[in-house]
């Protein structure tokens, strides 16, 4: 069983989200030694402090998404939680080319199903052989037809967040800005759904 789960750009800059994400992901790991997760994330609001201090957008995005796999590797590790930091295109895991995507699956089962797979939007360009990163819907939506997953599990934009006015009583079931609108079925949920769910249900 496999599930996709997704960081998206405003989620990424919030440390205690983060945090709260990493508790749970170590409770599904000691809960569902069957299933298989793959963690997706693109960039944060770190790319623009970078772009602060001079560095040109292209090349800050790119060392933003490298720089936030490492540190997710890291921050999931002091929750204990094993992960394997993977940025598309290493290796040539997945490649742009003409406009379209492909993945090379066989190297992606060949990893060890145990750990996490911490997956980053930067894919290889055939056109010049240079990291490039996918939009992160369009990656996501790829993504889900290669992998076919039992969920894809995007976070509210709520989440640590007040809602709005109308939904006052409690986080709106609503996907994050920069992911509206994906042509695949997603769940939408928060930290506090998410972990619950894990230690109540496991199988669900």
């Amino acid at each position: 069983m496999k599930y996709i789960l997704t960081l998206d750009y405003e989620h990424l800059d919030n440390g205690l989200f983060l945090t709260n994400v990493a508790q749970g992901l170590a409770r599904f790991q000691n809960n569902r030694d069957d299933a298989r997760l793959v963690v997706v994330h693109g960039e944060s609001e770190y790319t623009e402090r970078l772009i602060q201090t001079g560095i040109m957008r292209e090349e800050a995005t790119i060392r933003a998404i490298k720089d936030l796999n490492h540190r997710l590797v890291a921050l999931f590790a002091d929750q204990g939680v094993s992960a394997v930091g993977l940025n598309g295109y290493q290796r040539e895991c997945i490649t742009l080319e003409e406009g379209k995507l492909n993945i090379n699956m066989d190297y992606i089962e060949s990893l060890h199903h145990g750990p996490v797979l911490l997956l980053s939007n930067l894919v290889l360009n055939r056109k010049n052989n240079k990291p490039t990163p996918v939009p992160l819907n369009r990656y996501l939506e790829f993504l889900h037809m290669q992998f076919a997953p039992e969920e894809l599990i995007l976070f509210s934009k709520y989440d640590h967040r007040s809602p709005p006015k109308e939904n006052s009583s409690g986080p709106a079931p609503a996907p994050p800005d920069d992911l509206t609108g994906l042509s695949v079925p997603t769940h939408i949920t928060t930290t506090a759904e998410f972990i619950t769910r894990i230690n109540q249900n496991p199988d669900q």
